[in-house]
C-alpha cells in the first residue's frame, strides 16, 4: 500500500514561488538573449546606415563643389569671349588700325595686311586667330608710348608681336616698323559687330616721299 505525501499549505506556496521564479527566470533568460542579439543587428544596421549617409553626403559636398567650379569656369569663359571680337576681316584690321593711329598720334608712312592666322582650336567648335598687320612708322616719344599703351590696353586682344624701332637724337622722333596682331574667336555664339563707315587713304604718305592722293571710305 503506498504511503500518501502530506505537504502542507507552506510547501505549497514556496514550490508555487520557486515555479514563478524558474518560469520568470527562463523567460528572461531567453528574452534577453534575443533581446541582445536585435540590439547587435539594429546596431549593425545603423553602422551600413550611417555609412551610405556619410558616402551622400560626400556626394552632396562634391556636388556643390563641381556646381561652384562649373560656375566659376563659365564666368571665366564669358569673361574671356567678351575680349575677343568673332572675326577681323582685312577692312576691320584697317579699321582698327586708323583707330590706333588716330588715338596716339603716331604717323603710319605705310602698311600691309599679312592675313589671318590660326592659333587655337580646343575641337568643341571654337577656334581662336589673328590677323597681322606690319606698319612702319614715325612718332614722337609720347606719341610712341600712348601707341604701345593703347595697343596693349584696347578691349579686343591684340598686340604688338615685333617692333624694329631707332631713335634719332637730333629729332627726338621715333622711327620703324612693328607688327601689329589682332586676335578673335570664331564659334562662340557671338554675333560680327560690323564697323562704321570710314575713310582710308590710298598711298599714303611714305619713307620715300610719296603724299597721299586719294581717299577710300570703306562701308
Amino acid at each position: 500500500m503506498k504511503k500518501k505525501i502530506s505537504i502542507s499549505d507552506s510547501e505549497l506556496k514556496l514550490i508555487v514561488v520557486l515555479v514563478v521564479m524558474v518560469c520568470l527566470a527562463t523567460a528572461y533568460f531567453f528574452g534577453f538573449n534575443k533581446g541582445m542579439n536585435n540590439a547587435k543587428e539594429i546596431e549593425e544596421e545603423c553602422v551600413a546606415i550611417q555609412s551610405e549617409i556619410d558616402s551622400l553626403q560626400v556626394m552632396i559636398n562634391n556636388r556643390v563643389n563641381t556646381e561652384k567650379e562649373t560656375e566659376a569656369y563659365k564666368t571665366r569663359m564669358k569673361e574671356v569671349i567678351e575680349k575677343y571680337p568673332v572675326d577681323i576681316p582685312e577692312e576691320k584690321a584697317l579699321y582698327l588700325l586708323q583707330k590706333i593711329q588716330n588715338e596716339t598720334d603716331i604717323e603710319v608712312l605705310s602698311l600691309s595686311y599679312l592675313g589671318s592666322n590660326m592659333k587655337v582650336n580646343n575641337g568643341n567648335g571654337i577656334a581662336g586667330y589673328y590677323d597681322e598687320v606690319a606698319i612702319v612708322l614715325k612718332a614722337d616719344y609720347v606719341s610712341y608710348k600712348a601707341f604701345m599703351s593703347y595697343v596693349s590696353s584696347y578691349p579686343d586682344r591684340m598686340n604688338i608681336d615685333n617692333s624694329n624701332i631707332s631713335y634719332d637724337t637730333e629729332t627726338g622722333d621715333i622711327s620703324g616698323s612693328a607688327t601689329i596682331r589682332m586676335y578673335y574667336l570664331t564659334g562662340t555664339g557671338k554675333e560680327y559687330e560690323e564697323i562704321p563707315d570710314f575713310e582710308i587713304e590710298n598711298g599714303v604718305s611714305n619713307i620715300f616721299g610719296g603724299e597721299a592722293i586719294t581717299k577710300t571710305t570703306l562701308e
